[in-house]
C-alpha cells in the first residue's frame, strides 16, 4: 500500500533539518512573544519526527543499501549535529532493517501459504 509508494521514493531529509534549524532559531529570537512560545512545542514535535524519519531512512538504506537515503540521513544528521547518534545506532538500525525484512518475507509466506489452501 502507501507504505510500497513511500519506499520508492527518497525522503529530502536534509532540506526539512534546515527548515526545522531555521524556525528553531527564530523562536529563540523571539522567545519573549507569546507566539513564539505557543509554537515551540510544535517545533520540538517536528524535530521528534524528523529525527524518525532519519532514522526510518536509515533502516531502509540498511535493508537495501541505497547511497541516496544514506546520504539523505547522514546530511539531516550533519544538520542536526546528530551525527554520534547516527554512528553509535548503525548496528541497532542494521538489525532493524533485518528484522524488518525477516518480518515482510515470514508475513508474505504465510499470506502465500493460506492463498495455496484456500479452495477456489
Amino acid at each position: 500500500g502507501a507504505e510500497r509508494g513511500d519506499a520508492a521514493r527518497v525522503v529530502d531529509l536534509a532540506h526539512g533539518a534546515n527548515l526545522l534549524r531555521r524556525c528553531e532559531a527564530r523562536c529563540r529570537q523571539l522567545k519573549h512573544l507569546n507566539q513564539a512560545q505557543r509554537i515551540s512545542p510544535s517545533v520540538a514535535t517536528a524535530s521528534d519526527e524528523l529525527q524518525a524519519l532519519m532514522h526510518t531512512e536509515l533502516r531502509r538504506a540498511c535493508s537495501q543499501f541505497e547511497a541516496d537515503r544514506f546520504r539523505s540521513a547522514v546530511e539531516c544528521a550533519l544538520t542536526l549535529d546528530r551525527v554520534d547518534e547516527i554512528m553509535s545506532q548503525v548496528h541497532n538500525n542494521f538489525a532493524e532493517a533485518i528484522k524488518e525484512s525477516t518480518k515482510e518475507v515470514l508475513n508474505n509466506h504465510v499470506l502465500m501459504s493460506l492463498e495455496q489452501m484456500t479452495p477456489q
